[in-house]
């Protein structure tokens, strides 16, 4: 149970670290650029999964190099 816990507290981690940049550079281009294109890319997953799309979601997260959280468990449920 704590290896989830554990994981969880890295993925949250690794968000707000993300956003800090954000909030510290708004005027940079690059970083807001990065933003929008990780936003993007998560609803884009999440709409996959919503639609029962997971081979279409995996290839989609491998691509692009994003962790989804719960892919993992939504795909052991089905």
């Amino acid at each position: 149970m704590f290896e989830v816990e554990d994981y969880l507290i890295e993925v949250m981690g690794k968000r707000l670290r993300h956003l800090q940049k954000v909030v510290e550079n708004p005027s940079n281009a690059e970083v807001m650029r990065d933003y929008f294109s990780k936003r993007l890319n998560r609803i884009i997953i999440d709409y996959l999964l919503r639609e029962n799309y997971f081979d279409s979601a995996k290839i989609f997260i491998d691509e692009t190099g994003l962790k989804v959280i719960l892919f993992e468990n939504v795909r052991s449920i089905v």
